[in-house]
């Protein structure tokens, strides 16, 4: 369509041209061009000289030669024209490339050159940067080194000082040992001496008789004399005692050994004089003898009530201690106690370490989140909440709230990490447990798991338990002289806010929340895989025999009882069967009276009351709510 635009243009042009120059008589392009015969017509070959030698001929030649001859001319020259406009342009771009090419290489050599520049800056400041580095790490290599050095001197210090106390304390465990074996010969010795007196003559006679052999004051300072050092051995688990206390009390074992046999051997002498008398005295006299007898009767109870008043000197703590708790409780309530405090003395260095309170928070927070959110929502959740804490107490790395935590970059950071998550799963008891019972197994079956893997672990959260529970060893403390009223409700679990101690009903329910804790963990089981419980239902059994011999106290022996029997009185039905119908039977006639008879400010007894009505109604405990009867994870 353009090419057919731009003919008719053409044409309308070259008429224009033909009416004003006669010359253009003819149309040489365009539709309109006439046909003629150009076959014999010579072609005509101009180069660029022809075209320059026309040019330069005469003008007036032009108006001679043909139109078409005319366009030709022009055609070439204008073709010339362009060939020289092209070589001109052609100059221009050369020149311009060798100029671009020039200052593309001025440019390229001064950018070379600034970047050796820098990489020759970078270098030099690479190499003082290692220098620096080198110099640094040196110092800090070395300061490591120190601390190190320092931390194992502490460490070796802090050893032997542990070594050395253990020492002192195995020393005075020895010496208490021995004071206490002295004690009970010197108790057996005074008994027979009592026996002595209570069956024999008068003791004003035997002494009388016997002045030269016996030394009468003795009576009353050997009794003095052994409680004193049985004092001592009281001040702080005995520390204040010393070889001197056992020589002391060998000193007094051996003047009541003598003393008791001058005392035989004066009653024999004596025994020997009354019937060397007898046998010279006619038998008119019978009566001054009966006389004589009814004046001994008389005196005698008055010398037998100081006898036993001396006696019970020696004996009185022991029957007033086990009053509170049975003999073999005491003594693994000791081994815990003590087993505890040397625990926490192998980390008492990072306790008190004000340095490494960003990593104790830590380990706080890698406990406390997974003992929080336990629950037995799935047996999923259950595992990852062991897992993390189970690769805690390896020492391994776990991940919490985004953050890589680990115990074991610290000497004292797993025996941390123990100590703490045992008070945590006791403290659960008291704020979970007391408000949520069925949590209780669910916590259970993890502390098991734990327990099997970390026997230390264990042990702590026994301590824990006996520490803030002290009715599950069980153990009633009783008030020590000049002990004031808040240590000893401290002791006994309670509570005190402003100097206030709580009331009796939160503390009976933080008891119960513990209590439940125990019990749950007797009659639950670990995970799979972990066949063995570590602490059983056996140890169910020793605390009910021992707890049933102690004397009821208000509120928290029926309290004990009842979530005992709540929790875990189905699986000592199955397991023991008619010995537990027996000490059903006990508890009914002989324990239940008793518990009646001490004052209550709750419902505690009627509770208990209602829990073996329904009992002897359907012979059966129910299961609690909550517990499994199998390995759940």
């Amino acid at each position: 369509m353009e090419e057919n635009n731009e003919d008719v243009l053409k044409t309308n042009v070259f008429q224009k041209v033909k009416q004003i120059n006669h010359l253009a008589n003819e149309v040489t392009i365009g539709p309109n061009i006439p046909k003629k015969d150009t076959v014999g017509e010579p072609q005509i070959s101009i180069n660029s000289n022809t075209t320059k030698t026309m040019v330069n001929s005469d003008v007036n030649n032009v108006n001679k030669l043909p139109s078409r001859e005319f366009w030709k001319i022009m055609d070439l020259q204008r073709q010339d024209k362009l060939l020289r406009d092209l070589n001109r342009r052609l100059q221009v771009f050369k020149q311009f490339d060798k100029s671009q090419l020039e200052q593309s290489q001025e440019k390229w050599l001064k950018t070379k050159q600034n970047i050796l520049q820098d990489v020759e800056k970078n270098e030099a400041n690479v190499l003082q940067a290692n220098e620096q580095f080198e110099a640094t790490q040196s110092a800090q290599d070395a300061l490591f080194k120190q601390q190190t050095q320092s931390a194992i001197s502490r460490i070796k210090a802090r050893q032997e000082q542990l070594r050395e106390k253990e020492r002192l304390k195995k020393k005075v465990l020895e010496n208490v040992n021995q004071i206490r074996a002295n004690q009970a010969k010197f108790n057996s010795e005074w008994l027979e001496i009592s026996k002595l007196l209570k069956g024999g003559p008068c003791i004003t006679n035997v002494l009388v008789k016997s002045s030269k052999k016996i030394d009468a004051d003795l009576f009353q300072t050997l009794p003095n004399e052994m409680a004193s050092i049985i004092e001592k051995c009281k001040i702080k688990n005995g520390s204040a005692i010393d070889i001197s206390d056992v020589q002391k009390s060998d000193e007094v074992k051996s003047k009541v050994i003598k003393f008791r046999e001058l005392l035989q051997e004066a009653y024999a002498e004596y025994d020997n004089n009354i019937q060397a008398t007898k046998a010279n005295v006619p038998s008119n006299i019978s009566g001054i003898e009966v006389s004589k007898n009814s004046v001994q009767t008389i005196n005698e109870p008055e010398l037998n009530l100081k006898i036993v008043e001396c006696s019970e000197s020696q004996t009185s703590d022991l029957e007033k201690l086990s009053k509170c708790i049975d003999m073999g409780d005491l003594q693994i309530y000791a081994e815990i106690m003590d087993f505890h405090d040397i625990f926490r003395q192998s980390f008492a260095q990072l306790e008190y370490d004000s340095t490494l309170k960003t990593f104790k928070f830590d380990l706080k927070k890698a406990i406390n989140i997974p003992v929080n959110s336990l629950s037995g929502v799935t047996s999923d959740h259950i595992m990852d909440k062991y897992q993390k804490l189970h690769r805690l107490l390896s020492g391994q790395t776990v991940l919490i709230a985004d953050k890589q935590i680990n115990a074991s970059k610290h000497p004292q950071g797993i025996a941390f990490c123990t100590d703490l998550l045992a008070k945590k799963f006791v403290i659960q008891g008291d704020l979970m447990v007391s408000s949520n019972p069925e949590s209780a197994f669910c916590y259970a079956s993890v502390i098991l798991s734990l327990w099997n893997d970390f026997p230390n672990f264990g042990k702590v959260l026994l301590a824990y338990f006996y520490k803030f529970c002290p009715y599950l060893v069980p153990y009633y403390i009783p008030k020590e002289m000049g002990e004031s009223d808040e240590d000893y409700y401290l002791k006994l679990g309670y509570q005190y806010n402003d100097g206030e101690v709580e009331k009796q009903d939160k503390f009976l329910k933080r008891m119960t929340g513990i209590l439940k804790l125990y019990f749950a963990i007797l009659i639950s089981k670990p995970k799979r895989g972990q066949n063995i419980s570590p602490h059983n239902l056996k140890n169910g059994w020793r605390w009910l025999a021992s707890f049933l011999k102690l004397e009821p106290q208000i509120d928290i022996t029926a309290t004990a009882l009842h979530v005992f029997l709540e929790t875990a009185g189905f699986e000592m039905e199955n397991r023991y069967g008619t010995v537990f119908h027996k000490v059903l039977k006990c508890i009914l006639q002989i324990f239940m009276p008793k518990c009646q008879q001490v004052q209550c400010t709750g419902g505690a007894v009627t509770r208990l009351e209602l829990l073996l009505t329904e009992y002897l109604k359907t012979k059966k405990f129910q299961k609690p709510h909550g517990f499994m009867d199998y390995a759940m994870w």
